[in-house]
């Protein structure tokens, strides 16, 4: 993780959001493996709901409600804190909110070295914040029930870091020999690349430079490639069902190539995953989410897991 927003540590909540916005946001924190301290940011919809209700919800972080409930985990990309992304992530939580029959939760996670967490930035660690943040989840939401359902959504590198993290996740389960592998429905990738090392390619395009040959010196190695191979391995052996796979992909990606989703899509399908690759057209690598088609293609991804909830209460 290269950058760290300088000036991060001022930002609040409440310089991004309004008061009375549609979605209450409020600040938690959990601590690593390792002992750094982990911020997040939890989300729910005020929509269709007494507010007293949605403080109740957030404040006691034990809701009560007869609706199967949908805890999104949200990674993010690097490119700045979590604070100035929390408007678009209202934009799509609350479209989703506004027809659905569930109840949502949104956690996003700031990494180490992000915004108010401690530490430093490094895969290693950040592995853990995202361990981190599934556990604290999953103790508070659904611990005691079996309809709660978790759906990974990462950003660019915070898709390597989502893809990861339902990786480890599935691997734990599979250890405890424990039903919480199925609770992962869904996993979002934005804007994702195949791997660190394919990345440094396409940056440095150019066989006469030496960067593309340095690979085994990255400090970083997301690969999602793998890692999406070994989630289906995973899930498959412990007799679960592995996530359904939306890869979302920029139109007029400047930094990702398109063979990257392209490439993810065909891994998935060669791994027996259930995978469906999205454009935005005209959007830029970080524009997906700001843009109206954007906003309409994640709201569709986070439906998938309503149609999954429904097809489960069915059976």
């Amino acid at each position: 993780m290269p950058f760290v927003p300088p000036g991060a540590r001022k930002e609040s909540i409440a310089t991004y959001v309004r008061p009375g916005s549609p979605v209450q946001w409020e600040e938690y924190f959990t601590l690593a493996a390792d002992g750094c301290r982990i911020v997040l940011c939890v989300g729910h919809p005020r929509t269709g709901r007494d507010p007293s209700q949605s403080a109740h919800l957030l404040g006691s972080l034990t809701p009560r409600c007869d609706r199967p409930r949908v805890v999104i985990f949200y990674f993010q990309g690097n490119a700045s804190s979590l604070p100035p992304r929390l408007p678009a992530l209202s934009k799509v939580l609350q479209r989703v909110a506004d027809t659905s029959t569930l109840e949502y939760v949104l956690v996003a996670v700031s990494y180490r070295g992000y915004w108010k967490s401690s530490g430093r930035p490094s895969q290693s660690g950040i592995e853990l914040d995202a361990d981190a943040a599934l556990g604290w989840a999953e103790q508070r939401f659904g611990s005691s029930s079996d309809d709660v359902q978790f759906m990974i959504w990462g950003q660019s590198i915070g898709a390597g870091v989502a893809a990861r993290a339902v990786e480890r996740w599935l691997q734990r389960a599979a250890h405890r020999q424990d039903r919480s592998g199925s609770r992962i429905t869904q996993l979002v990738l934005e804007t994702p690349f195949t791997s660190m090392r394919d990345m440094l390619v396409a940056v440095y395009p150019q066989k006469w430079l030496p960067y593309r040959y340095l690979w085994p010196f990255l400090r970083n190695w997301w690969d999602t490639k793998r890692a999406l191979k070994e989630l289906s391995v995973t899930a498959r052996q412990a007799g679960h069902s592995p996530p359904a796979i939306s890869i979302v992909q920029a139109g007029k990606d400047e930094l990702v190539p398109e063979h990257h989703a392209v490439g993810l899509e065909n891994v998935s399908r060669q791994a027996g995953l259930e995978v469906k690759r999205l454009v935005v057209n005209g959007a830029l690598h970080t524009e997906t989410m700001f843009r109206s088609e954007g906003i309409d293609i994640l709201t569709s991804c986070l439906q998938s897991s309503e149609r999954v909830s429904q097809t489960k209460g069915e059976q």
